[in-house]
């Protein structure tokens, strides 16, 4: 079963300092941060370089969105399931600290 998580309230418990302590430790490399509204973080496979944009205001109408984007494309470069890559997202940012 392939489940999909389009819940926003859902997808706005992962924090930014969550997503980048999950991305960092699976090699993502950030690459710039864009007028204090959204980190790029970049990271090469098969041939392609694949990259996440995270949004740093958790209020903003599009945040949701990109987390969405985030974790559709980390569960199909790693193989997962949204559901399993949701839950280790929730679980990557405890303490974590964002450092540009």
């Amino acid at each position: 079963m392939d489940v999909q998580i389009r819940d926003s309230e859902a997808l706005r418990r992962v924090t930014p300092p969550m997503l980048c302590a999950y991305l960092k430790a699976h090699q993502w490399v950030h690459e710039q941060t864009w007028r204090n509204r959204i980190m790029v973080w970049s990271r090469k496979q098969d041939e392609l370089t694949h990259e996440i944009l995270v949004p740093l205001r958790q209020h903003s109408d599009a945040y949701a969105v990109r987390v969405s984007e985030a974790v559709t494309l980390l569960a199909k470069l790693d193989g997962r399931s949204q559901l399993d890559v949701y839950y280790d997202l929730i679980g990557a940012g405890k303490d974590a600290v964002i450092q540009e």
